[in-house]
C-alpha cells in the first residue's frame, strides 16, 4: 500500500507548450515525474521497450530514472501542458532541474538526485485513467497559472493543488484502494451495457468505449477481463455471431445477415462467422435444417 503520508509534492516546472514537427528527444531519464495532457495532437513515446501512441486528450505520467525517447510525427505540432515535479520534497528537490541526460551519463551525484518511484510498481505507465477530466484538467490549468504568475506563497498553492491532483490519481489508477473499488463495478457494467446497445454498428471499436468513458483502451480492456473472465473483443463477438446465428434460424439469408451486422460482403461475413461458430452460415444452416427434418 502506498504511503500517502509522505506526498509533499513540489512543482518543478509548469507551463503549456508546442513541439515542433519531427523534433526527437533521445533517450533521456527524468529526476522527477512528468505529467503530461495532450491539448492537441500527440507524440510517440518509447519507454521500457515498449512503443506507446498518444492522441490529443491522452493524460501520460514518465516515472523519474527511466529512459524514454519522445518521437513528434513531421505533420504534426503537438500542444501539450507539462508538470514536472517530486512526490515527496527532499533536500535535493530545489537543486534537480529537467534532464535531457541518458540515465548512463548521470554522475553519482545526479543519481543521487532521482526520486524513488512513489508509486512503487503499484501505477501502470504511461497512461493514467481519470474519472473527472474536467476537475482533473482544470487543476492541471491552476497549477500552471499559479507556478506562471507566482503569487504570494505560490510554493505551497502549487502544493496544494498538485497534491488534489496526486489523490485523483491514487484513486482513479490503484485498484487496490477501498474508495476506487467501489467505484468499479458501476463503471464496468456501463462499459458492458455500452457494448450491449452498440454491437451491430460494426465501425464500433475500442477507441469508441475510450472516448465514450474518458478511459484509456487498454486499462478497458485489463477491467473488462478481470471483471467479466473474459475478453472485451470475445465478448462484442459473441453477440455478433449469437445475433447472427438467432437470425439465420428466423429464415434470413446470410447476405442479409451480413448487411445487418455491417459486414461489407457475404465473404467477410462467412469468414467471420466460421472463426466464431467454427462452421460458416450455409454449414449452420443445412445442419439447422437437418435437426428439423423428422
Amino acid at each position: 500500500m502506498l504511503n500517502v503520508n509522505a506526498v509533499s509534492p513540489y512543482v518543478r516546472a509548469a507551463l503549456t507548450s508546442t513541439l515542433r514537427p519531427g523534433l526527437v528527444f533521445k533517450e533521456r531519464a527524468l529526476f522527477d515525474y512528468e505529467l503530461i495532457w495532450f491539448i492537441s495532437s500527440g507524440f510517440t513515446l518509447l519507454m521500457n521497450e515498449k512503443t506507446y501512441e498518444t492522441k490529443q486528450g491522452d493524460i501520460i505520467l514518465i516515472p523519474p530514472g527511466v529512459n524514454h525517447t519522445i518521437v513528434v510525427p513531421p505533420d504534426s505540432s503537438p500542444l501539450h501542458a507539462h508538470i514536472h515535479f517530486d512526490v515527496t520534497y527532499t533536500p535535493s528537490s530545489e537543486l534537480s532541474y529537467v534532464s535531457y541526460k541518458n540515465l548512463a551519463d548521470f554522475t553519482e551525484e545526479e543519481r543521487r538526485c532521482v526520486q524513488p518511484d512513489f508509486f512503487g510498481g503499484e501505477l501502470e505507465y504511461p497512461f493514467l485513467n481519470v474519472s473527472n477530466r474536467k476537475v482533473f484538467l482544470s487543476l492541471v490549468e491552476d497549477v500552471i497559472r499559479t507556478y506562471h504568475n507566482k503569487p504570494v506563497l505560490y510554493q505551497l498553492i502549487c502544493k496544494e493543488q498538485m497534491t488534489a491532483l496526486l489523490r485523483m490519481i491514487i484513486r482513479d489508477n490503484i485498484s487496490e484502494l477501498r474508495s476506487f473499488a467501489h467505484e468499479e463495478p458501476d463503471f464496468i457494467s456501463s462499459v458492458k451495457s455500452f457494448i450491449d446497445a452498440n454491437f451491430l454498428n460494426s465501425r464500433f471499436n475500442l477507441d469508441d468505449l475510450s472516448e465514450q468513458f474518458h478511459y484509456n483502451k487498454f486499462y478497458l480492456v485489463k477491467k473488462f477481463r478481470s471483471t467479466y473472465g473474459v475478453s472485451l473483443i470475445k465478448y462484442c463477438n459473441s453477440l455478433r455471431s449469437e445475433y447472427a446465428k438467432k437470425k439465420l434460424e428466423e429464415g434470413l439469408s446470410p447476405s442479409r445477415v451480413g448487411d445487418l451486422l455491417g459486414f461489407p460482403d457475404i465473404y467477410s461475413f462467412s469468414r467471420f462467422f466460421k472463426m466464431q461458430c467454427g462452421q460458416s452460415p450455409s454449414a449452420y444452416l443445412r445442419e439447422l435444417r437437418g435437426k428439423q427434418t423428422p
